[in-house]
This record gives structure tokens, C-alpha cells and sequence, in this order.
């Protein structure tokens, strides 16, 4: 699998969206997100993301070496927020002097 966003459920039922590169059978994974589900008070689904491993070095990623069920590819919406969320933005690194 070439490096692309995907959503992992994991052995445990948790459910991540994150860039992922597989190689022989185990994911290593960049700007992960958690997956949040709920019901509200008039019984409607809802979704919300967080932070997944806040803790963590984010920089180094995150290795999975087994215990994914799963694996799909998230809706188009899904895809936009997530990369909303992880764009890069990049800034100059010398000063801009106007004249």
C-alpha cells in the first residue's frame, strides 16, 4: 500500500483515520486521528475526531504491527476535514523586507 489516508479499525474496536504506509502486514501511521461516536438526546448518530495518542511523539508516528480488522476509505467530506486539519503551512524563513 502506497502512502495514502485510510481509516484502521483496531483489534480493540477503536477506529483511526491517519496517512498510512503498509509494509509486510504492518502500518505506520502520521497525523492520526481517533474516531468518536455517539448518540445524542433525540437519538441521532454523531462523529466527532480527536486527537489519538496526544502523548505521543508526533513526529516519530505511530507502528501497528497487527491487530487491524479493518481497513476503509473514508467519504469525501471525511478526507477534506482531515486534510483542513493537517495542512501544511508553510511560512518563509527569512525576513520580508519591503522597500
Amino acid at each position: 500500500m502506497e502512502k495514502q489516508v485510510v481509516i484502521l479499525k483496531l483489534i480493540d474496536g477503536t477506529e483511526i483515520l491517519a496517512t498510512v504506509t503498509e509494509n509486510a502486514g504492518s502500518y505506520f501511521c502520521r497525523d492520526i486521528l481517533q474516531l468518536v461516536t455517539d448518540v445524542d438526546e433525540r437519538g441521532q448518530g454523531r462523529m466527532g475526531m480527536m486527537e489519538f495518542m496526544p502523548y505521543a511523539d508526533k513526529e516519530a508516528g505511530f507502528a501497528v504491527p497487527s491487530g487491524v480488522t479493518s481497513i476503509a476509505f473514508p467519504t469525501e467530506d471525511l478526507l477534506n476535514h482531515y486534510n483542513e486539519r493537517f495542512k501544511k503551512i508553510i511560512t518563509p524563513s527569512s525576513k520580508l523586507t519591503l522597500v
